[in-house]
């Protein structure tokens, strides 16, 4: 149940969220929130409000969301990116937090991918990659260099006309060499080994684990297998991707999902530099248009 921090000085007219957000409908909920299409009336602007859920939730938990929130602010308020909603409004005090973000309208790439019978034709694969990496590219080479975290297709946003865009930064972070993340972060089956504060790592994120994820999605669009549904045994494997995409871009997601980070492509500008040249190479090729499953 939404409370409002507001009501509209507006005689008959619908009440608003803090006295400027008319809320039309919930379009998402997370762990930790709830995201709502609205319209700012100051501007005739739709917009999203992203709320923090804080009720129910355990005094760690809230705790856990409320630094999650105050992340989020930090790192969206200095960047600007076609690939990632602009923040307009933060509110990070007493019983309601929110932050007011550009309006997506589209789904999200888990939906998509979901409602999906068939393979997505090659072409289409390669321009996911490609526009994923283009946001990383950006989020890389920021100074100082920030690393996403937690890629995954609940966080992309597809919009109708396929351009993608990149939600949720509730656990990006600058890039320091050698940190420790103090806890295990990142979604299990898209974070890669080294983030685990366990057997498999040390919780040490770095640049290369948001190319791991990248790899882990276009394996799972090309091969159709969630990793969702692995067992805890299995997480780090993935089957052979031989005759199901042409040959160079099999071995290219390979190396992308290599266990030890040091083994991966180092850069995520050599990945889009490798599906672009892919791109290319099969543009005019109606037999490989499709990929095999």
């Amino acid at each position: 149940m939404v409370t409002f921090a507001r009501p509209s000085h507006t005689t008959g007219a619908p009440q608003l969220f803090d006295g400027r957000y008319r809320l039309l409908a919930e379009v998402g909920k997370g762990n930790f929130s709830r995201v709502f299409r609205a319209e700012d009336v100051y501007t005739d602007r739709l917009v999203a409000v992203k709320l923090l859920r804080q009720s129910g939730l355990a005094a760690n938990m809230r705790g856990t969301a409320r630094q999650n929130f105050r992340r989020e602010a930090a790192i969206l308020v200095h960047l600007c990116h076609e690939r990632i909603p602009r923040l307009y409004e933060a509110s990070l005090g007493g019983s309601q937090w929110y932050l007011v973000l550009d309006y997506i309208d589209g789904e999200t790439l888990e939906n998509y991918l979901k409602r999906r019978a068939d393979p997505l034709p090659l072409h289409e694969v390669l321009a996911i990659g490609i526009q994923i990496c283009d946001v990383l590219g950006y989020l890389h080479g920021h100074r100082p260099p920030l690393k996403f975290r937690d890629l995954k297709p609940a966080n992309i946003m597809r919009k109708h006309n396929g351009e993608l865009m990149l939600i949720d930064f509730g656990l990006a972070c600058p890039f320091q060499l050698g940190r420790i993340d103090a806890v295990t972060l990142g979604t299990p089956g898209y974070a890669a080994p080294e983030q685990y504060a366990n057997q498999w790592g040390q919780g040490a994120s770095t640049l290369q684990s948001d190319i791991y994820s990248l790899g882990v999605i276009l394996h799972q669009i090309l091969s159709g297998e969630p990793p969702g549904n692995k067992t805890l045994q299995e997480l780090f494997t993935f089957s052979d991707l031989s005759g199901k995409t042409v040959p160079s871009l099999a071995e290219l997601v390979t190396s992308m999902l290599k266990p030890e980070p040091e083994q991966r492509v180092k850069h995520i500008q050599e990945v889009q530099a490798r599906l672009q040249t892919i791109s290319a190479q099969t543009l005019f090729d109606p037999s490989k248009e499709y990929a095999i499953r």
